[in-house]
């Protein structure tokens, strides 16, 4: 779906690893708002390793809306996906708010 730069393995190993950083770091039961998605990183790795986690994904771009519904069906995850654009800010309050590539 030409969702992110490169598909070659070792960038999307790394793509993962990034997100996977922030694990450690957020409590249990926290929530959790990844804005501006795109592709899912961090949002979908952290979910499938944090499933005590509740998870927003915001992303404005339909196409990419329509990927992450995707993965989260197929995945039986449980985490909110959003349309809406990042500006301005959810009004739903979050412990933590993530962006990839800020």
């Amino acid at each position: 779906m030409n969702l992110v730069g490169s598909t070659d393995p070792t960038a999307m190993a790394r793509h993962v690893e990034d997100a996977l950083a922030a694990v450690p770091h957020l409590p249990a039961g926290a929530t959790v708002v990844d804005l501006g998605s795109g592709a899912g990183f961090p949002g979908l790795p952290i979910a499938i390793a944090r499933r005590d986690l509740r998870l927003v994904l915001v992303e404005i771009r339909e196409k990419r809306v329509a990927f992450l519904r995707h993965v989260v069906r197929t995945l039986s995850l449980e985490v909110e996906v959003r349309r809406a654009s990042i500006e301005p800010a959810p009004e739903t309050p979050f412990d933590f708010a993530l962006l990839r590539a800020v």
